[in-house]
């Protein structure tokens, strides 16, 4: 059995199943995307940096689309240098 890390459990407990059905027609051939509507994603985005700056992209896989989505949201939000640093 897999095991889950916090992020993802978060975001499995904010799935939404008919938002990630329309989202799949949206993106055919997308098989990992659990249905997490864009208003949350930016929120958790905005949480996970206030806690962690931008550590919290080392917690981020690509297993999910919505994690995907969040590393770009994380991106957004940090200050350039620390952008450059990243790179």
């Amino acid at each position: 059995m897999k095991e889950y890390t916090e992020i993802q459990k978060e975001l499995i407990a904010l799935a939404d199943e008919p938002y990630r059905q329309f989202h799949s027609r949206l993106l055919p051939g997308t098989d990992h995307i659990l249905g997490v509507r864009l208003p949350l994603l930016r929120k958790m985005a905005r949480r996970l940096l206030k806690e962690e700056g931008a550590a919290c992209l080392d917690r981020l896989t690509d297993e999910t689309y919505e994690e995907l989505q969040l590393q770009g949201l994380s991106l957004i939000h940090i200050s350039e240098p620390t952008r450059l640093q990243l790179i």
